[in-house]
C-alpha cells in the first residue's frame, strides 16, 4: 500500500503585520492566516474581479482569508 497525504482545500501562512504603537511607531507581529488553495486561473479570475468591482483592502480580505491562528 502507498503512503499518501490527503491536501486540504486550505493552507496557512505567515503574515507579518505592523501595529501602531505610542510614540509614533510601529511594533512588528506575525501571525498565520489561512488561505483557500487556488489554482491559477481560479486566482487570475478572482484578481479580475477584484479590479473590476475596485475593492478595498478589507473587501478582499473578506472574500479570501478563511482564518487564522496565533493572533494575540
Amino acid at each position: 500500500m502507498a503512503f499518501k497525504l490527503k491536501r486540504s482545500n486550505t493552507y496557512f501562512w505567515p503574515v507579518e503585520v505592523a501595529v501602531p504603537v505610542d510614540g509614533g511607531s510601529y511594533e512588528r507581529d506575525v501571525f498565520d492566516a489561512e488561505f483557500p488553495r487556488m489554482t491559477t486561473e481560479e486566482l487570475n479570475k478572482f484578481r479580475e474581479e477584484g479590479a473590476k468591482k475596485k475593492w478595498t483592502d478589507l473587501q478582499y480580505a473578506d472574500r479570501l482569508l478563511k482564518g487564522w491562528r496565533g493572533v494575540r
